[in-house]
């Protein structure tokens, strides 16, 4: 089993097809060096410390990602870009929702997980309006220590999903009886 400091030594430059493979969303170019090098499920492939997941992600490759989650090693889902950025917040700053309940399913605490300056999943939705994931992370996360719906995090979620039109969608995606409310 690789560790983060492992995977983070390799160098992006090794990985140049798979980078193209990636932008291109051509999973089979894609999972035929995956078959030949397992470590390049988790290589950082470019400059910015993003692996093939966290770009298909960011580009909107759903089937491409949906794929490389089901084959990554579950601890790899946490990892993060440069600045911090794990597939799942990169699929809620970019609306995708195929990916993103993809990673809730394969692994249910990413809601939880901080990353980005101690951001929540939710909050990046929220940030950057992304309607779907917006409403489907509000289902998804837990309402639990450290909670996005409380205190500080609350207000955050609740006034970007305001300052982006997407109230309705942060209400129709909460549970009765939860809200945005102080720390008890």
């Amino acid at each position: 089993m690789t560790t983060q400091q492992e995977r983070e030594g390799s160098s992006a430059g090794n990985y140049f097809d798979l980078y193209r493979a990636t932008l291109k969303g051509d999973w089979k170019r894609a999972e035929a060096i995956f078959d030949q090098d397992e470590s390049a499920l988790t290589a950082k492939i470019n400059p910015f410390g993003y692996n093939a997941l966290q770009i298909a992600v960011e580009l909107g490759h759903a089937t491409f990602a949906v794929n490389t989650i089901n084959r990554m090693p579950l601890e790899a889902l946490k990892d993060g870009t440069n600045s911090g950025n794990t597939a799942l917040n990169v699929a809620a700053r970019s609306d995708c929702i195929n990916a993103a309940r993809a990673l809730v399913q394969r692994d249910p605490d990413l809601t939880q997980t901080r990353c980005n300056g101690d951001r929540a999943p939710i909050l990046e939705a929220a940030i950057n309006g992304s309607k779907a994931v917006l409403q489907f992370l509000c289902s998804a996360t837990r309402d639990e220590n450290p909670s996005p719906f409380r205190g500080n995090d609350g207000a955050w979620v609740l006034y970007n999903a305001i300052a982006n039109g997407l109230f309705v969608y942060w209400m129709s995606g909460r549970r009765i009886g939860a809200s945005a409310r102080p720390e008890d």
